[in-house]
């Protein structure tokens, strides 16, 4: 059975489905009914408690008004039942009532807030936690995602190329026997990468298949972005960025000279990277004269980019920065990392890995906001994190020790 609400709902998300009317408890309203003397005021809508049958009515009376968004519990005294809370899964119906969610503290399905899943992992003091996705890897350091699944570079001299659905299950190794497979992105219907050790650019169907060289002879192959027509990449020690068609051809050279590029993203009109020397730098998508954003940068090492922004971490001085795409001042979102490395962003936050070198090496996920703000630590003790990805629910990253681990954590 579902309950309705005489009158609009209140704009609040909910879980948990109470078997009993709600009437508006609002005086004015001219749809309402009239509620009864007993009932809970929950969001200005009036829980009517002479209509239950059921019992126990003093442990689900103190539960819903120890809610942050119920906002008091009228005239129910311990001997007037309520209806059984737990009664089923959540109801969609657009023309049903408001659902209560009662245990945001350990209920995966509402940590922390109504409504928030942790996304297949467990909640604990209304937070989600991490779920490794893969475990046993060798070396994975560079990630991507799509709407289906998660994708890798196992970086060693016989490296391969790896993916696991977002929702788990086991990995499928979709290429082996590459040389220090480095950056990877991934298109509709093909994961592209490079091979560090060997200089290639290579790609292969989604579903796996025989690989393609796109490129070769390309020394360092670094970072690495895909568009709808032409893939590109850095080399991190000759210097150059270049592009490719998607199907293969001349490689272009974009850039030459740079000081040791590093990540490299895409826009609809630029490529943007950054130079270990100290730069971030754009360039046409079909080439052209090179913009400087921002100079004096210690150490800039991975790059991402939104409609406004460019954001990027420094190794050097441990600082998360921005500057508007079209050039200006720079901003400094977070200081006083450890040692940052990969960097994503999303609608609302940057987020990033705060990592360093070495086997023994805990790094931490973390995210501040678009306009800055106060940092906030989503997960620690990742043993040598370094490159992070994002989609609309959660936050991905590789462990590239502690057993190779690929690691999903639900946004908060």
């Amino acid at each position: 059975m579902v309950y309705r609400l005489d009158g609009p709902p209140p704009a609040e998300a909910a879980v948990m489905k109470l078997d009993v009317p709600l009437v508006d408890s609002t005086p004015d309203s001219a749809d309402s009914t009239p509620a009864s003397d007993n009932g809970i005021d929950v969001l200005g809508y009036k829980l009517d408690t002479s209509l239950a049958d059921t019992t126990n009515a003093d442990v689900i009376i103190a539960a819903l008004d120890s809610m942050p968004h119920v906002d008091t519990v009228v005239g129910a005294p311990d001997s007037q039942p309520l209806a059984d809370v737990m009664i089923g899964a959540l109801d969609t119906e657009p023309d049903d009532g408001r659902l209560i969610c009662i245990d945001t503290s350990n209920d995966p399905s509402n940590c922390g807030t109504c409504a928030h899943s942790c996304q297949g992992g467990t909640c604990s003091a209304g937070a989600c936690q991490p779920v490794t996705l893969a475990s046993g890897q060798a070396s994975p350091r560079f990630i991507a995602v799509d709407a289906t699944n998660v994708y890798w570079a196992n970086d060693s001299a016989s490296g391969s190329i790896v993916k696991v659905p977002i929702v788990g299950g086991p990995p499928v190794t979709l290429v082996s026997d590459q040389s220090m497979p480095m950056g990877i992105a991934v298109d509709a219907t093909s994961v592209y990468w490079t091979n560090y050790g060997d200089g290639t650019v290579m790609k292969v169907a989604i579903d796996g298949g025989n690989p393609i060289t796109l490129a070769s002879g390309q020394g360092d192959a670094y970072g690495i972005a895909v568009n709808a027509t032409d893939v590109y990449w850095t080399t991190h020690q000759t210097g150059t960025v270049m592009k490719v068609a998607i199907d293969g051809g001349k490689p272009i050279t974009l850039a030459s000279g740079q000081a040791r590029n590093d990540g490299i993203a895409l826009d609809a009109t630029s490529v943007y990277w950054v130079n270990e020397g100290g730069s971030v730098m754009k360039v046409s998508l079909d080439g052209g004269p090179l913009t400087t954003l921002a100079s004096g940068q210690n150490i800039p090492v991975n790059i991402a980019v939104d409609s406004t922004s460019v954001y990027w971490v420094n190794q050097g001085d441990g600082t998360v920065m921005k500057v508007p795409i079209g050039g200006g001042g720079t901003t400094e979102l977070a200081s006083r990392q450890k040692s940052p490395f990969g960097i994503a962003v999303d609608a609302a936050s940057v987020y990033w890995i705060d990592s360093c070198y070495g086997y023994a090496c805990i790094g931490t996920v973390m995210t501040v906001p678009l306009g800055g703000g106060t940092a906030t630590t989503l997960a620690s003790g990742q043993n040598n994190a370094n490159i992070v990805a994002v989609d609309a629910t959660s936050v991905y990253w590789a462990n590239y020790y502690d057993g190779g681990t690929v690691m999903k954590l639900a946004k908060p």
